[in-house]
């Protein structure tokens, strides 16, 4: 390869990071220029049908789990549950090499936080359940056990309900007043209403 075409080449990779720097800029300004501004008042129709979409995807990632748990995704030699469940979509492998599988969309995937919630919801992994209102708690052990907890991005707005799934396959909600401090290993004795249709999620706001 002549200079001349190396040139060339490299000024097209060089172009194409521009432009993705570029890209890049633009998203953070607008985020930044975003940051305080509040998503429009929901109807409790609204609110509702996000609280359904919230209880359809927490299925999503409960069957995902048990697909996930059949194969020893990491390479540790163990046939564990994923710890993150981002790690659903995609999950890395004890060398850092990270594989796609695709058993929940990437848009659930990725909905870690209020900022990139999906349907008014957002989801985070529970590394422990509390076993008293006291402060006991136990961590779980991925070989047998996972839970997640789903909770509306704009409280009172988004959605009213925070949920719990885990690895029993039942999915446990409560009406939100605040983030929970902890959550109980047994949710059905600790005030949480267990869900098994949609159905159930009928209410007056």
């Amino acid at each position: 390869m002549n200079t001349s075409s190396q040139n060339k080449e490299i000024s097209v990779v060089g172009i194409i990071f521009t432009v993705i720097v570029t890209l890049g800029f633009i998203w953070a300004a607008l985020q930044w220029l975003n940051r305080y501004n509040r998503p429009a008042q929901l109807t409790s129709e609204d609110m509702r049908a996000n609280e359904i979409q919230a209880f359809k995807n927490l299925r999503r990632i409960s069957q995902a789990q048990e697909k996930y748990k059949q194969t020893d995704r990491d390479g540790d030699g163990k046939k564990k549950y994923a710890k993150f469940f981002t790690h659903l979509w995609r999950c890395v492998n004890i060398q850092s090499e990270a594989t796609t599988i695709k058993l929940i969309p990437k848009d659930i995937a990725f909905a870690v936080a209020p900022s990139f919630a999906i349907d008014g919801y957002y989801f985070i992994n529970l590394y422990s359940r509390a076993l008293s209102a006291k402060g006991q708690t136990r961590k779980l052990d991925y070989e047998k056990e996972w839970a997640v907890a789903a909770i509306p991005a704009d409280p009172g707005n988004t959605g009213s309900l925070i949920f719990i799934a885990d690895n029993s396959s039942d999915i446990f909600m409560k009406k939100y007043t605040e983030i929970p401090s902890y959550y109980p290993h047994d949710p059905h004795s600790n005030g949480w209403t267990k869900i098994e249709s949609i159905k159930q999620l009928n209410y007056t706001p």
